[in-house]
């Protein structure tokens, strides 16, 4: 998700410039290397998600005419993977917890901004972490698709046997050979030698 230039993009929705500022001087004081943009309200907020394209978004809880919840409500829909953080003067700990749970990263008080870094950091982190792993799980899911393709065409089937229980976990194209149901996959041990000829 980074940029070409290897820098952090970062949105800042929030409507008071002095307020930007301030992010803005937070994140260069600590020597963050970022590109940014503002948005003040739903449209512009829209726009930046589609063109900006942000790796992570600042944003302050009350807005006029718009504010925190509503935008991380649309960036959830759909790109769940952005950290969202918000930095409010005006949001209680319960609120900010209670948001929490709803999947918002994390939030930061804007008379304490440096708290802010360490949980810009940790958020990036994690989620590199949760894109790796849904990366990892898309080439898994592949990789298994191809090989139920390739056993269909050869008609060969596959299996492995859980050594702690003795169950046999059959491949759907196995099944289909014992003229099983392919969601027939697990089976015990004495099961495969059922199908065999006595004379084998």
């Amino acid at each position: 998700m980074l940029s070409s230039e290897n820098k952090t993009k970062v949105l800042i929705v929030e409507h008071d410039q002095n307020d930007i500022d301030l992010l803005l001087h937070e994140l260069k004081k600590a020597n963050f290397d970022f590109d940014w943009q503002v948005a003040a309200n739903e449209k512009t907020f829209i726009k930046a998600l589609e063109t900006f394209e942000p790796e992570l978004i600042l944003s302050d809880y009350s807005i006029p005419g718009f504010g925190g919840v509503f935008a991380f409500e649309i960036k959830q829909k759909e790109f769940p993977f952005i950290p969202f953080i918000l930095v409010s003067g005006t949001i209680g700990e319960e609120k900010a917890v209670e948001l929490i749970k709803k999947g918002v990263t994390d939030y930061a008080l804007k008379d304490k901004l440096f708290s802010l870094i360490p949980k810009i950091k940790r958020a990036l982190h994690e989620v590199r972490e949760l894109e790796l792993n849904h990366k990892t799980k898309k080439e898994l899911l592949l990789s298994e698709s191809t090989l139920r393709k390739a056993q269909e065409i050869a008609h060969i089937g596959s299996w492995r046997t859980e050594q702690a229980t003795g169950i046999g976990i059959w491949s759907e194209e196995k099944c289909r050979i014992f003229g099983l149901p392919p969601d027939a996959n697990l089976q015990i041990a004495g099961t495969f030698l059922s199908f065999v000829h006595p004379d084998d």
